[in-house]
């Protein structure tokens, strides 16, 4: 079990990455190329942003993890 320092730090730092995660995603313009129903996929995305397929799939999965 966290000390309640340890959570505090923890909570920093997620909210930090969390914020940085969104911010790179909006300045490359990525979350423009979203669907609502969720049926792109990260190559289709990187295709028409000419971002790394790989790279982007790492940015969009933490940005749904920093949503929640």
């Amino acid at each position: 079990m966290k000390t309640p320092s340890e959570e505090v730090t923890d909570t920093i730092f997620l909210s930090k990455w969390s914020s940085q995660t969104l911010c790179a995603g909006a300045e490359l313009g990525v979350f423009d190329h979203l669907s609502r129903d969720g049926t792109r996929t990260a190559s289709d995305i990187a295709v028409e942003t000419g971002l790394d397929p790989t790279l982007l799939y790492r940015l969009l999965r933490a940005s749904h993890h920093s949503a929640f």
